[in-house]
Formats: C-alpha cells, sequence, structure tokens
C-alpha cells in the first residue's frame, strides 16, 4: 500500500502504531478528522513516506526536526493546537517533573504515614522496657539481705515493736 487518505472522515481516537509496519508507504493523509494524542512513533519505519497531512486533528506530541517527520513543513502539522517543536514554530509547555505529581505528593504522604506509625510503636516499646528496666533496678537496688526494701523495713518496724515491748 503506498498511499492512505483517511481525510475528512470524522475519525476519532489515536493513530494505530501498525502504521509503522507500512515500511512501503509514500503518503498518509488523516486530514480533518478528530484524531488525537500523540503521534505513532512508528512511523519512523516508513522511510518511503514522502506526504504526511496530520492537519485539522487534536494530536499533542513534540515534532523534533530529527526523524521521519523532519522532511515535512508546518503545513503537515496545521490546525493541531497541542502540537509544538521546531518544526511548528510553536514553544513546547514545559512539562511537569516527577516530583511535582500528584502520585508524586501521595506516595511521599503513605510513607512518611507509615514511617510516623512505626516510630510511634518503636518509642512505646522502648519506653515499656525503659520503665520496666527501672522499675526492676529500684527493687534491685532496695534489697537488704536478699529481703526488699519493704520486707526489711517491715521487720525492722516488728522488731522495735518487741524491743519496746520488753522494756515498758
Amino acid at each position: 500500500m503506498k498511499l492512505i487518505n483517511l481525510s475528512h472522515n470524522s475519525l476519532q481516537g489515536q493513530l494505530t502504531d501498525s502504521l509503522g509496519s507500512l515500511w512501503n508507504l509514500e503518503s498518509l493523509d488523516v486530514s480533518y478528522n478528530s484524531l488525537s494524542g500523540e503521534i505513532p512513533l512508528s512511523l519512523n519505519n516508513c522511510i518511503s513516506l514522502t506526504k504526511l497531512n496530520l492537519s485539522y486533528n487534536d494530536f499533542s506530541d513534540m515534532i523534533t526536526t530529527a526523524g521521519i517527520f523532519s522532511p515535512f513543513a508546518s503545513l503537515s502539522f496545521l490546525g493541531n493546537p497541542h502540537i509544538c517543536g521546531l518544526v511548528t514554530g510553536r514553544v513546547c509547555p514545559h512539562r511537569k517533573k516527577w516530583f511535582h505529581t500528584r502520585k508524586f505528593l501521595i506516595a511521599v504522604c503513605v510513607i512518611t504515614s507509615v514511617l510516623v506509625s512505626l516510630l510511634t510503636i518503636c518509642c512505646g516499646i522502648g519506653l515499656k522496657r525503659i520503665k520496666s528496666r527501672i522499675f526492676s533496678g529500684f527493687v534491685a537496688h532496695h534489697q537488704f539481705g536478699g529481703q526488699t526494701f519493704l520486707e526489711s523495713h517491715i521487720e525492722r518496724s516488728w522488731r522495735q515493736l518487741r524491743i519496746s515491748g520488753r522494756t515498758g
């Protein structure tokens, strides 16, 4: 197939990548339709392509001066408000960097929430262990001859009562 003319047909959607398999294609005209999306890079395989008319659609792509589109004038891309690049004479807007996207913000929020939760759990466990060690250290520190502070105090008080009862 050397010539494809699908102009003025109210076509919608995107151009198919399979056009690139038509390596002997010489002319492609899809003007005056409602085609959108990016222009398939597979068209670079059509080395015989000498006429291209993509005008008056809604393609969105950056047309560089390299590759298959380099020999075609800006007339091939007229009426596509979202096409930019040197061939068309329209400056391309800067694309958002990945870290300026909503997905990145959501990922950061989720990761931060998980980390804060884990840190809170670790702090709670750590405080519980420190508290139990301090309490066990307090009890061990106040032992007298194998007795705890309370047992020792009760025994001394009991001895004092017996001694004071003998003298009185």
